[in-house]
């Protein structure tokens, strides 16, 4: 009785699951269908308003992203391991995506935090007394009325 009841409700969680990948598949593939790949609506696009990377990737490194991204992602690692401030590449990059993520019109000193990223982002977090203290700071550029209200 136990195990007829077990299959039965495993069967049915079964056929639920299909049911689910059915339904979703057909509704990505309804979407993606819903926009084509379509030249003449590409050339009509607005470009990007904001860089998206910095100017040091070329057309080959664009081709080639994913050794690129792998090479680059060992190469912060092992110097994150050894405390080397980020190179100015890897700080155009956070601040380019940090301006991809903001609001046009907010107030935020840009070439300060760039700095500031330059004195702190290698630095330790575990040295919680000096995080704190960087933390201040970064909010001090950051949040709207300069700090953290307490």
């Amino acid at each position: 009785m136990i195990n007829r009841l077990l299959r039965r409700c495993s069967c049915r969680l079964y056929l639920f699951s299909l049911v689910i990948i059915y339904y979703s598949a057909t509704f990505f593939t309804k979407t993606s269908s819903a926009m084509p790949p379509c030249t003449h609506r590409a050339t009509n696009r607005l470009p990007p308003l904001r860089k998206m990377a910095s100017s040091s990737l070329s057309e080959d490194d664009i081709a080639n992203a994913a050794k690129v991204m792998v090479e680059r992602t060992d190469s912060m690692s092992s110097r994150a391991k050894e405390r080397v401030p980020l190179t100015s590449d890897e700080l155009q990059d956070v601040i380019n995506s940090l301006h991809n993520i903001t609001p046009h019109d907010a107030n935020i000193d840009w070439k300060a935090l760039e700095q500031l990223l330059s004195d702190i982002a290698h630095l330790s977090h575990k040295d919680w007394h000096v995080t704190g203290k960087n933390s201040d700071k970064m909010a001090e550029i950051l949040l709207p009325g300069g700090g953290l209200s307490t």
